[in-house]
Parts: structure tokens; C-alpha cells; sequence
């Protein structure tokens, strides 16, 4: 089992219904993870916009 398949495992046990679908449809839990990873990528492309 990869890293990110031992991760969606475990935050499916913890899942609170959020959720995204994978590319064949499946339902895949959001981890804090995965927000936060997000937010970052937010603040890198409002940082690179900035200095345009």
C-alpha cells in the first residue's frame, strides 16, 4: 500500500463527509493534509502574481 492509499485509508476512518471524487469515481476523504497543501499553493501563486 502506497503512502497517500495508508493515508486516505486512515482518514476514511475518520471521515467527516467531505470528500472528493478520484478519477474513477471513488470517493476520497479530505485531509487536513490536503487543505493545507492547498492554502500554501495559494499563497505561492498570490506571491508570484504580486511580484508581476
Amino acid at each position: 500500500m502506497t503512502n497517500l492509499q495508508n493515508q486516505n485509508s486512515e482518514a476514511a476512518t475518520n471521515f467527516n463527509g467531505a470528500a472528493i471524487l478520484d478519477q474513477n469515481g471513488r470517493e476520497v476523504p479530505i485531509t487536513e493534509e490536503m487543505v493545507q497543501g492547498a492554502c500554501h499553493e495559494l499563497v505561492v501563486d498570490d506571491q508570484g502574481a504580486a511580484n508581476d
